[in-house]
This record gives structure tokens, sequence and C-alpha cells, in this order.
């Protein structure tokens, strides 16, 4: 919820960051926590430049709501390939952002 109403880039990565630990967290891996969350660390401020660039956060936001659902409703295959598609947007379009500013 807090995504929904975080009208501050800190606001909605920190949201951001803790919905996608609440995911990865029942795996109950800590090793690999660690390490998702080291490169959160770097990948943040990419995805501030995504946020700042482009009206993805609402995107973004029904995005975590289906990954939710398809969690809720214990649909593995579908949680799965919404959560990598959802990453793979954001990436998309940063390499749209970037790509730009090169030019």
């Amino acid at each position: 919820r807090s995504g929904d109403e975080a009208d501050d880039v800190a606001v909605g990565s920190r949201a951001n960051n803790a919905f996608h630990r609440a995911l990865y967290r029942p795996a109950q891996m800590p090793r690999l926590m660690s390490a998702i969350q080291e490169l959160w660390l770097h990948n943040e401020r990419y995805l501030r430049i995504v946020w700042r660039e482009m009206p993805y956060q609402q995107k973004s936001q029904d995005e975590h709501k289906a990954i939710l659902d398809a969690c809720k409703a214990h649909d593995v295959t579908r949680a799965v390939t919404l959560l990598r598609d959802h990453i793979g947007e954001a990436a998309h379009s940063l390499e749209e952002i970037l790509s730009r500013q090169l030019v």
C-alpha cells in the first residue's frame, strides 16, 4: 500500500524494495537475500532514473498487485512469469532512457 501513496522517489523506492524482499523472504535463503540486497543497493539509482523520467510508477504498482494476487492464489507459475516480466519491463524502460541520453 505504501508504494501506492508514494509521491517521493525515495519513499517509492523503499516501498518497492520492501515489496520485493517480502516476496523473496519466504524462500528462507539468507545468503541469497543478502546477495539480492547488495544488488538492490546498486540497482536503486537506476530505478530512480526510470521513475523520474517515465510515468512508470503506477504501472509498477499494477504489476505488483498482479504478482501479489498470483501469490495469494498459490499460482507459482503465474507469479514467476509476472515477476520476470515486471523486472524485464523496468530494465527495458531504463535501457530506453539511457539510449536517449547517449544520443
